[in-house]
């Protein structure tokens, strides 16, 4: 691990600290800090002084040997300024923790992000037909015995839902993403740059 010091200042009582975090997480050594990027805890910081929850993000790395998957969470910056010095073949750009959550998520459930994306695009299509504006859907687990996969759905109210979804149609979008799966190099994966080469390939 890495232990850095992370600025941080209370946007209710003005009250400035500097909050112990580490840089660089091997979930292999550090169950707890996974457990915390899972749950939500890990960026967060609470103020001593009038107890308000205070976002502390930081740019770090999460390196799962185990899922042969290397996470970098860098808010500014794109993938041709990083090196990267591993084997692993999975090497995301991510640049939220609720991306960092979700990634890890999706790949410790044995799915991959491209198919994800994919069936993600489709869904909001499905919502937004029926007249549901959706701010954001994130992969949240898979039930196994009943071939679920559960997704964190949140409105325009900023109200969170839960919506489950047939294995089948993740298996078509694994399919229909095939060919544009490349783990060969690092890169960010979107909604948006998923779609565009899905697109590409239907216009070939």
């Amino acid at each position: 691990m890495k232990t850095i010091l992370v600025p941080v200042s209370c946007p209710n009582c003005g009250h400035e600290a500097y909050v112990k975090s580490e840089q660089f997480i091997i979930p292999e050594f550090h169950q707890k800090h996974r457990e915390a990027i899972l749950d939500g805890s890990f960026f967060q910081y609470r103020c001593p002084v009038c107890r308000t929850a205070i976002e502390c993000i930081h740019d770090c790395v999460y390196h799962d040997h185990a899922h042969h998957l290397l996470l970098i969470l860098k808010r500014q910056g794109n993938e041709k300024e990083i090196v990267v010095e591993t084997v692993e073949p999975i090497q995301r750009l991510v640049r939220t923790p609720l991306q960092l959550r979700e990634t890890i998520r999706i790949f410790e459930d044995h799915f991959h992000d491209v198919p994800m994306s994919d069936l993600k695009a489709r869904l909001l299509a499905q919502f937004k037909s029926r007249g549901c504006r959706l701010l954001s859907i994130s992969y949240h687990d898979f039930d196994e015995p009943n071939k679920l996969l559960w997704f964190e759905v949140m409105n325009d109210h900023q109200q969170i839902d839960y919506r489950a979804v047939s294995l089948k149609y993740y298996e078509v979008a694994r399919q229909r993403t095939s060919s544009i799966i490349d783990d060969t190099v690092l890169q960010e994966i979107t909604i948006t740059n998923v779609m565009k080469r899905v697109n590409l390939i239907k216009n070939d």
